[in-house]
């Protein structure tokens, strides 16, 4: 039944892009980009964003998506901020939390993160 596949995406494993993971100073406010490499780390995306990251599950163990957590500090922590999909190098999807559409400072970060990390913006819904 739907249990044990999700038991199974849980258990789901797959090699990380291998960015390199490092707090980017953006409009005075800091970013760090982490790579969900597990479907553990999809799950809890998916709870503490409110959103059906989880679902890709099966296609990030094919290697057809990549998904980021971008986490924002604020009071000295990090907090969940955007999901953001890859495939292959270009971004396609990125969201807030409740799948909130992305405010122009966030898809400036976006556009800038892309042109560090040689990524293509191909998010055409705004």
């Amino acid at each position: 039944g739907s249990y044990s596949m999700q038991q199974q995406m849980l258990g789901y494993k797959w090699e990380p892009l291998g960015l390199a993971e490092i707090d980017y100073s953006f409009k005075d406010e800091v970013y760090v980009f982490q790579e969900l490499t597990d479907g553990k780390k999809l799950a809890l995306e998916s709870q503490k964003m409110n959103h059906c990251v989880f679902s890709y599950a099966s296609t990030c163990a094919q290697g057809f998506s990549r998904i980021f957590s971008v986490k924002k500090k604020v009071n000295n922590k990090m907090n969940h901020w955007l999901t953001v999909q890859l495939n292959g190098l270009n971004i396609v999807q990125a969201v807030g939390v409740n799948n909130r559409k992305l405010s122009k400072v966030e898809r400036d970060l976006l556009l800038y993160w892309a042109k560090e990390n040689s990524l293509r913006f191909d998010l055409y819904v705004f």
